[in-house]
């Protein structure tokens, strides 16, 4: 009886030490850089803009990166663009998500509460090494907040995008 409460212990013992361990790897880690180098330029209604301050977020989902690509003047946060896309992705469907903020107003593609159906069509070139480089141009819209008004929508046209980050 001694020898079988003993291999009880004993095994009950084993099994708490290899049941769980605290190293679990996160699903998702999301690393922020700053460009190395890098412009995004576009007109907005025809009048150029070009912003200096690029920066890349990108997150992990279990090898697959995700990158959001964020745009301003000097890191200005009243003015900016940004757009997403996965690592490596290239060509005309790769960039989601298109956003423009100027001031209070911001506008965006994809959705819209009376029919502009705003779009933003780009094609990006290159998309490895850490390097982004691509074109762009259509409609974002500001949707309407009350009754009766009607969604803002401006034209973004001569886009073109360029990235070095780590």
């Amino acid at each position: 009886m001694k020898k079988l409460l003993l291999i009880t212990c004993l095994t009950a013992l084993t099994l708490s030490f290899n049941s769980c361990s605290d190293d679990d790897s996160k699903a998702t880690e999301t690393v922020v850089t700053e460009e190395i180098g890098g412009t995004l330029s576009f007109k907005v209604n025809g009048v150029q803009k070009t912003f200096n301050n690029v920066v890349v977020s990108k997150t992990d989902y279990d090898g697959d990166v995700y990158l959001e690509v964020t745009a301003s003047v000097n890191g200005s946060a009243t003015e900016y663009l940004s757009f997403n896309l996965w690592q490596n992705d290239l060509g005309s469907e790769a960039v989601e998500y298109f956003t423009y903020v100027n001031g209070s107003k911001m506008y965006s593609d994809g959705w819209s509460t009376n029919n502009t159906n705003p779009q933003v069509n780009s094609i990006v070139q290159t998309n490895s090494n850490n390097k982004l480089k691509g074109s762009f141009s259509g409609t974002v819209a500001r949707m309407a907040t009350m009754e009766g008004e009607t969604d803002e929508v401006i034209n973004l046209t001569d886009g073109t995008f360029e990235a070095i980050y780590e």
